[in-house]
């Protein structure tokens, strides 16, 4: 990993260049085939690579308007293979464009809007099964009984967009953010214009006139395009369209003293236009699947004082889709009823410091093998699934510690830390690794606890 950053300042002027990069590689050696794999055999060999130039130009040119521009262009690198029977090489060319102005007319009243771009230049080489349709049944199927397909092209992707928001306080108490985007994805001939609107209003305030008491809620649509393969023309369906969800939020802060703030907020979303897979074995995805996520989220939080800050969050969540043709809901794959987060930080004194974080999560859901069909053309055994994400994993635990040390000298600071990931040595369960007739499996864990010391040095 490498990265540099210059900062220049003058008069209304702000220019900043950042450059970042990263090189990764792995190469593994499959000596003995994989049980009930045992075409997957030979040299894996596994490569990633990023390299960004970011500018930014920042001019103030009036007391109440302001202008941005920012422009990045860099390379993305993706090399996979496994012998000579799988592959995967995308080469690509990205630019990134944003431009705004800000008009700040009084306290009251201010408006933001601008341009965004983005441009994917580049080549796609693949070798690779069929993705499995269905969310959620993605599996340990041999990989001799897939479907290998194969595609090599050059794509160009240019995905413009508008947007304008505005902060207007009518009355001391009320304040709206109401704004809209209108994005354009012309490698799908598509256009999406999503409203938006937000809103807060003050019940309470202090003796000072302080607010404590806040209610607030919003409401819009937001848009995205379908994943790379869902569009692609060999393994997927081009003529797919953008997706949709309308959100809907309404919450309450307060301020119980004047370090401690709750917030609670519930949460709606709509989605449709959703792509989903189908029986049509040429199209293989439309955009008739729909969903439905809805819950609420408590964060208990410790402002910064001099020696303490820490939050406690808390989100009750279920997330469920419902494909092209169905008449119930399911699952979503990545569903998590329970999800808590609890984080501290203390200063000792002017040198140590100690800080910690849990985390509870529960298990994602999955989709159980219900019994095995012999393969007599291939010697595999082919897996049946159960109902689509109808068990979980195990829950997701973590604590992890951190201790830091300060050397203050007159031009510079030394920081040293001891930082432990996993400090209970949980074995968080990943997923479900079966045999080679699928009548039995045994747990994937994550990695073991994790101790590691660093310096960092600043000028």
């Amino acid at each position: 990993d490498y990265q540099a950053l210059y900062d220049w300042k003058k008069n209304k002027h702000r220019v900043r260049l950042y450059f970042f990069g990263s090189d990764d590689q792995l190469q593994l050696v499959i000596n003995d085939p994989v049980e009930n794999n045992p075409t997957v055999q030979g040299t894996l060999r596994n490569k990633t690579s990023l390299m960004r130039l970011y500018s930014a130009w920042d001019y103030r040119i009036s007391s109440t308007l302001k202008h941005h521009l920012s422009v990045a262009t860099g390379q993305n690198k993706l090399e996979f293979s496994l012998g000579d029977q799988l592959s995967f090489q995308n080469d690509v060319n990205v630019i990134t464009l944003r431009d705004e102005l800000t008009w700040k007319k009084s306290d009251q009243f201010t408006l933001r809007g601008g341009f965004e771009g983005e441009a994917y230049l580049g080549t796609i080489k693949l070798k690779l099964p069929q993705p499995t349709r269905k969310e959620g049944q993605g599996g340990q199927a041999p990989l001799s009984t897939l479907d290998i397909k194969q595609t090599d092209r050059d794509f160009q992707f240019y995905n413009p967009a508008l947007w304008l928001e505005a902060q207007w306080r009518p009355t001391d108490n009320l304040l709206l953010l109401p704004g809209a985007r209108v994005d354009v994805d012309t490698y799908l001939g598509d256009v999406a214009p999503d409203p938006r609107v937000n809103a807060r209003y003050t019940l309470l305030r202090d003796n000072e006139g302080k607010p404590i008491g806040t209610i607030k809620g919003g409401v819009g649509r937001y848009s995205q395009r379908p994943s790379p393969d869902e569009t692609d023309a060999t393994y997927g369906n081009p003529d797919l369209l953008l997706e949709h969800s309308a959100h809907f939020s309404l919450g309450y802060e307060h301020s119980l003293s004047q370090n401690l703030d709750i917030d609670v907020v519930g949460f709606y979303k709509h989605l449709y236009g959703s792509v989903s897979p189908i029986d049509d074995p040429i199209l293989r995805y439309d955009n008739n699947g729909s969903g439905r996520i809805y819950g609420l989220e408590v964060l208990f939080r410790h402002n910064l004082t001099s020696r303490f800050f820490g939050w406690v969050s808390y989100t009750l969540m279920r997330s469920e889709r419902k494909d092209s043709g169905a008449e119930d809901y399911r699952l979503f794959s990545l569903d998590q009823t329970h999800i808590l987060t609890m984080i501290a930080q203390y200063k000792l004194n002017s040198e140590w410091e100690i800080g910690a974080r849990f985390r509870y999560t529960t298990g994602n859901p999955q989709t159980p093998f219900v019994n095995a069909i012999y393969n007599a053309d291939n010697d595999v055994y082919v897996p049946i699934p159960g109902p689509v994400n109808s068990t979980r994993v195990d829950a997701f635990q973590q604590l992890d510690l951190r201790l830091d040390r300060k050397w203050i000298f007159n031009d510079w600071m030394l920081t040293a830390y001891l930082e432990i990931q996993n400090a209970l040595n949980r074995a968080n369960p990943e997923g479900e690794n079966w045999n080679y007739n699928f009548t039995q499996s045994q747990v994937i864990t994550s990695l073991p606890i994790i101790p590691s010391i660093g310096l960092r040095g600043e000028l």
